[in-house]
């Protein structure tokens, strides 16, 4: 058998990000199918790679549609990193999203999401991102205090780790 046939088995480790708000940037993003056998089309897959010391380098994930209307998650996701000159019928090519899109910073809003074909499985995924630590000055009240939740149970995980 020729090496090119053959697949290495390592030992990866998983780091589970705690609910919170990170520093991230934007590492890729993919086109993929949405749904069983692509039936509802394509989906933007979002990677973004956690700067904070704490999560340092590791890759969360978010997906979003390729439809870009006001009300979309990706609409709001490029407006907020600056990408403001969309208009009703432009077509912009995926590939310049991608390469705009690349190493741009936010703050990378996780949460947890319980996998429903095994429940015993818990993802880490982007639920949200802001352009930089004063937007959030500006989430609700109810916004607010779900963040300060995660922001005091990140920084007794901190405490803890720091010692």
């Amino acid at each position: 058998m020729s090496k090119k046939n053959k697949v290495e088995i390592t030992e990866a480790e998983f780091i589970l990000v705690a609910p919170g708000a990170y520093r991230a940037a934007i590492e890729d993003v993919e086109l993929q199918p949405s749904g069983p056998d692509g039936v509802y089309g394509l989906a933007i897959k979002w990677y973004f790679k956690i700067l904070d010391e704490l999560y340092e380098d590791v890759v969360v994930t978010a997906l979003s549609s390729t439809e870009v209307s006001p009300k979309t998650k990706l609409y709001s996701w490029l407006t907020t990193l600056g990408f403001d000159n969309l208009q009703p019928g432009q077509v912009i090519a995926f590939s310049d999203i991608r390469s705009w899109l690349f190493n741009k910073e936010c703050i990378a809003v996780v949460k947890h999401k319980i996998d429903y074909k095994d429940p015993s499985k818990v993802h880490a995924n982007v639920t949200d991102i802001f352009s930089s630590r004063n937007k959030l000055d500006q989430l609700s009240e109810y916004q607010a205090k779900k963040m300060s939740t995660w922001m005091k149970f990140r920084n007794s995980i901190r405490k803890f780790i720091d010692g």
